[in-house]
């Protein structure tokens, strides 16, 4: 299933409402580089990608914004994302180990606000598309 733009605009939203400025204020106000924007859709499509490959049935437990906000906050270790929503041995709570498993394979993320006053992204996970 590849990630549709509901999941788009949740990954995004939050990726910037839990990103700060130097002063502490989220970046949800700021644009986003066209650059840095590609790169992070183009790395939740590989998320979804993957996680179909593994086999990970999420629909019943979580809506598609859903698992792309969550996508963000587990990756980078916001203390909140598909570990916390189903506890003990609920189905939804292992099927959340899983998805975060596969989550943070992708390695994390930062925002920050650029010189041009755009928001862009750097990480261990993510190298510009350069081609």
């Amino acid at each position: 299933m590849p990630a549709t733009e509901a999941m788009i605009r949740a990954y995004l939203d939050c990726a910037l409402w839990s990103s700060t400025d130097d002063s502490g204020e989220p970046l949800d106000s700021y644009d986003l580089d066209p650059v840095s924007r590609d790169a992070l859709v183009r790395e939740l499509h590989e998320f979804v990608d993957y996680v179909d490959s593994l086999g990970i049935d999420w629909s019943d437990h979580w809506t598609a914004e859903r698992l792309a906000h969550d996508f963000w906050l587990t990756r980078n270790r916001h203390g909140a994302g598909f570990w916390d929503r189903y506890y003990g041995d609920q189905e939804g709570a292992r099927i959340g180990r899983a998805l975060t498993e596969a989550a943070r394979a992708f390695g994390s993320l930062d925002l920050y606000l650029g010189d041009d006053g755009r928001v862009h992204v750097y990480g261990a996970a993510w190298e510009p598309d350069n081609s």
